[in-house]
């Protein structure tokens, strides 16, 4: 059972991530609020009353009225089936005022867009300690953000009782089956973030079996390796020692690398499939050929364990997102562990109402952050219900 059942009729302030896409007044994907609702009825189930921090965009410490989140407010009170009240600010006397004279009715409280506070993102202790002046204890919901530091999201924990959220729960259970499991495990790399993803790819040799890539980072290994890639886009600031030293180090592992053979460009006249061998300089690769993952579908069938996080072509293009649909489509039936890297990926298995995975994971930087540092990192480890 969860640590948070043990807390009970007392106001609780709980971080989550309503950070949602929202095109002209609309809500275009509430997933990210909808993955909290566990935690949230859990809290209320109890007595609590809940009081939500948040953040949307980046308003750099500035109030961008755009940003405000009443237009979360009214989803949530939707999803909850009850009212929740909207403050207008997330922290202050004020603040503090309106939480203890607030009507019994308003069970669920939404504060405002905490990246409108200077400090926030600077992990400013005073803002921090302002927070935990709002609650009697904390609870820390928000996986995607947790590789951030934070004021509400790590230094609030200096002055709070803290508890894991039921989804921050869920994910790391799930990703440390990554470093528990002894069969065959493969990691799947596309996406954006490049810098990145090669960190996590060098630092996870030991823990994984297979190593398939594409994308950019793919880009950015036949650049390195000598084939034309034409306009195609790659990571300049990773050389072509850094890549022969990877591909060495794997080989000597005893482990594989998959880069595709065959990918689709797009050129003057349109799409084509070609060979590595063949692009030319006006081609530009924008998805990976489907035939190259059939050819090595046994590999996933066979797998205890795959980690897919990023798109292999511009997921925003129905053209150029065939190949990331059909891994998608492939890992939705196979037997073994699935998890999903957040982000662009995710964006792809919502449009296809896919629940058929192990974790699909709300944070696409946190979930590479937990890879890299084994699971190790500073912002994951802390004593449930106890003062930091």
């Amino acid at each position: 059972m969860s640590k948070i059942n043990e807390i009970k009729n007392t106001r609780v302030l709980c971080r989550v991530d309503f950070n949602v896409p929202i095109i002209d007044g609309e809500i275009i994907d509430d997933n990210r609020i909808k993955a909290h609702i566990p935690t949230i009825t859990t809290l209320l189930s109890n007595n609590n009353r809940v009081v939500l921090l948040t953040h949307l965009g980046y308003p750099k410490g500035k109030i961008v009225e755009n940003l405000r989140l009443d237009i979360i407010a009214k989803r949530l009170g939707e999803l909850l089936k009850l009212n929740v009240r909207k403050l207008n600010a997330s922290y202050g006397p004020i603040v503090q005022k309106e939480l203890e004279m607030a009507d019994p009715s308003d069970s669920v409280i939404l504060l405002e867009n905490v990246r409108f506070n200077n400090g926030e993102e600077n992990n400013d202790p005073w803002l921090s300690e302002e927070y935990s002046k709002l609650a009697d204890v904390f609870v820390l919901d928000c996986f995607s953000t947790l590789h951030r530091k934070h004021a509400s999201v790590l230094g609030i924990r200096d002055y709070m009782k803290t508890y894991k959220g039921l989804l921050v729960e869920k994910e790391i259970n799930n990703l440390e089956k990554i470093f528990t499991h002894r069969n065959s495990k493969v990691l799947i790399l596309g996406g954006s973030k490049v810098s990145q993803k090669y960190k996590t790819l060098t630092e996870l040799v030991p823990y994984f079996d297979y190593f398939v890539i594409g994308g950019v980072l793919a880009n950015t290994f036949y650049k390195q390796m000598g084939f034309c890639i034409g306009k195609s886009i790659y990571c300049e600031g990773i050389s072509a020692d850094d890549i022969y030293k990877t591909i060495e180090t794997i080989k000597l592992s005893g482990k594989q690398l998959i880069l595709p053979d065959t990918v689709i460009v797009k050129h003057k006249n349109g799409y084509s499939k070609k060979s590595l061998q063949n692009i030319e300089s006006n081609d530009c690769i924008v998805d990976v050929d489907r035939y190259f993952i059939e050819r090595n579908a046994s590999i996933l069938h066979e797998a205890d364990l795959i980690v897919f996080n990023g798109p292999f072509g511009y997921y925003e293009d129905e053209f150029s997102s065939r190949g990331t649909k059909l891994i998608l489509e492939k890992l939705k039936r196979l037997k073994g562990i699935t998890i999903i890297g957040g982000g662009d990926t995710v964006s792809l298995i919502n449009k296809s109402n896919s629940d058929s995975y192990s974790l699909i994971s709300t944070g696409g930087g946190s979930l590479l952050h937990y890879l890299s540092s084994q699971g190790e990192g500073l912002n994951y480890s802390f004593q449930e219900g106890n003062e930091c």
